[in-house]
């Protein structure tokens, strides 16, 4: 039996139920906002520890630290990351050179 259950076979088309499911870290009290690239990486946050990781992980590689407790991410059309970020109050943009630059900060309010 796998670890996958499929409630809405809908979901049959996007996940095979007899997947092998693999553990790609261990030591984070709660992760959140995994993103997926085209290289087979993932980005996610380890939100206590205030930093995203990265697999595959090879050198327990860490890809922002601190991250400002960044809890949900996507992709733009350029392939950068866009995250959500709880103690920056801001959705901020990982530039290709790594750099993070901010995309929003307040709503409805003059700079």
């Amino acid at each position: 039996m796998s670890g996958i259950v499929i409630e809405d076979p809908r979901m049959r088309t996007l996940v095979d139920p007899d997947a092998a499911l693999e553990k790609l870290w261990t030591g984070a009290a709660w992760s959140e906002g995994p993103v997926w690239w085209e290289d087979g990486g993932v980005t996610w946050s380890d939100i206590p520890n205030n930093r995203m990781r990265w697999h595959p992980i090879e050198d327990g590689t860490i890809f922002h630290q601190p991250s400002n407790h960044a809890n949900g991410h996507t992709r733009d059309r350029d392939g950068r990351l866009v995250s959500c970020e709880h103690s920056g109050r801001r959705i901020s943009r990982t530039q290709h050179d790594g750099t993070v630059v901010t995309l929003v900060d307040r709503y409805r309010e003059s700079a």
